[in-house]
């Protein structure tokens, strides 16, 4: 009798050793670096941005801009492909325009113009 109670617990204990790991990454603390919570703070925060129009992609509704840095995200100045809000009026942009603009980074590697203040 004592050996199945011991066998019972161990494998008890086995199994909550095993849970453990799948419950932290259910509430997203399965292994974070505490260092790279900057960047995946950044994800849905609206910075304001400005660059020159390179091209204009009507039919894929995207912008590629050349952007100075944009300093919230620590990101310095490059030429990106940004895709746009549906909501976002591109009829009056023309390639080699500067414009400042409002931009999200709704999930990694994707970034959205979410408004056009200057034409």
């Amino acid at each position: 009798m004592k050996k199945s109670l011991s066998s019972i617990g161990l494998t008890i204990l086995l199994a909550a050793a095993l849970q453990a790991p799948a419950q932290a990454a259910e509430h997203g603390h399965h292994n974070h670096d505490m260092k790279a919570m900057p960047s995946a703070a950044m994800e849905h925060k609206s910075v304001a941005a400005e660059g020159v129009i390179n091209q204009i992609v009507t039919a894929e509704n995207k912008l590629k801009v050349a952007h100075q840095p944009i300093a919230a995200w620590n990101m310095g100045a490059m030429q990106m492909t940004f895709h746009l809000a549906a909501d976002v009026d591109i009829s009056n942009l023309k390639e080699g325009q500067h414009i400042k603009f409002m931009l999200t980074n709704p999930k990694v590697g994707t970034y959205v113009i979410t408004k056009i203040m200057g034409q």
